[in-house]
């Protein structure tokens, strides 16, 4: 095995069948049989700014060095698409986000261009080939295979690449947000194993001395078990299922859920912004070491405590249904 301290893989081959070891590490992500699993992940990442979207009011950005904040927030795009910062922050938040659900974490790394007038940009990490360990941060890579346009493949064997951390961006759950997720998700993992089976399991097979038994099992049981387990997996993060046909279902229960699905939402994605803030701060620092970047939601934005207040004038029944949809679904 090969140790170096080279630059990252942006791209890891896994055409080459994995030992054990590594097929645990680099154990794929289901999108096909995790039905409610998939749904969900959709669902939250897919909510986070509805209309809002493209809006210059979502954020507000404020640093002590207006060069050096466009230099490190242009870095994630090319010069000629950078616009004052607001919309590639959405842009990242959603792409952190949608790394954090299949793979516990988001890496960026600040890459030097070639050509110097073409300056530094940050470039995302396969984020589940890159592992920490008593403060050092390292890729592995498997044996894989290098295309060549001009010559034939190259076997590449496995490789473990240490990472410059001062020029990392590292995104992880927030521990409360992740603890339910988790939960929820092993709950939503195991009725996805068994939805489709029917009861089949648990019904009477046909024998030579009886060949026609009697089933006693009950279907709508069955069902009301699933609908129940499935409620209360999902009670912390307020998710509903999409064209959930359940009869008790009430209006109340729909707002209810919405608001505290919304504050899941919000509290991970100002947890990104305070991730952010913080290591763009640092790396700005390498330059300027006064230099402070913040980014935050701004109050047009959902907050926490509004969606708490809204929440309560629901339990006290002094808001309409149609106002907490609005309200949710605004941004």
């Amino acid at each position: 095995m090969r140790v170096s301290r080279d630059a990252p893989e942006f791209f890891v081959n896994h055409e080459i069948a994995p030992n054990a070891l590594e097929a645990l590490v680099f154990r794929p992500v289901d999108r096909m049989g995790n039905f409610n699993q998939n749904m969900f992940n959709d669902d939250f990442r897919n909510m986070f700014f509805g209309s809002s979207r493209r809006d210059a009011n979502t954020f507000r950005i404020t640093s002590n060095s207006q060069e050096l904040q466009d230099q490190l927030l242009g870095a994630f795009v090319s010069k000629h698409n950078y616009s004052g910062g607001y919309s590639i922050v959405e842009e990242i938040v959603e792409e952190v986000v949608q790394s954090l659900i299949y793979y516990g974490k988001a890496v960026y790394i600040l890459k030097e261009q070639e050509d110097e007038d073409e300056g530094q940009y940050f470039r995302a990490i396969p984020a589940n080939s890159v592992f920490r360990f008593m403060g050092l941060v390292f890729q592995y890579l498997p044996r894989r295979a290098r295309r060549n346009w001009d010559s034939d493949d190259e076997l590449l064997g496995r490789e473990v690449r240490f990472l410059k951390r001062k020029r990392l961006l590292i995104f992880d759950w927030k521990s409360t947000v992740r603890r339910k997720v988790h939960y929820q998700n092993r709950i939503l993992k195991t009725l996805d194993r068994y939805a489709h089976d029917g009861g089949v399991k648990h019904m009477a097979r046909p024998t030579h001395e009886n060949p026609n038994p009697k089933n006693y099992f009950d279907f709508r049981v069955w069902k009301k078990t699933q609908d129940e387990a499935l409620f209360s997996a999902t009670r912390s993060t307020g998710w509903r299922r999409r064209a959930s046909s359940h009869p008790d279902l009430s209006d109340f229960f729909i707002c209810h859920r919405l608001i505290r699905f919304r504050k899941l939402q919000v509290e991970l994605a100002s947890h990104v912004l305070e991730t952010l803030s913080v290591q763009l701060s640092e790396i700005g620092g390498q330059e300027d070491e006064n230099f402070q970047l913040k980014i935050e939601f701004s109050d047009e934005y959902q907050s926490i405590a509004k969606l708490e207040e809204l929440e309560r004038r629901l339990e006290s029944e002094e808001v309409s249904f149609t106002e907490v949809l609005d309200y949710c679904y605004r941004s």
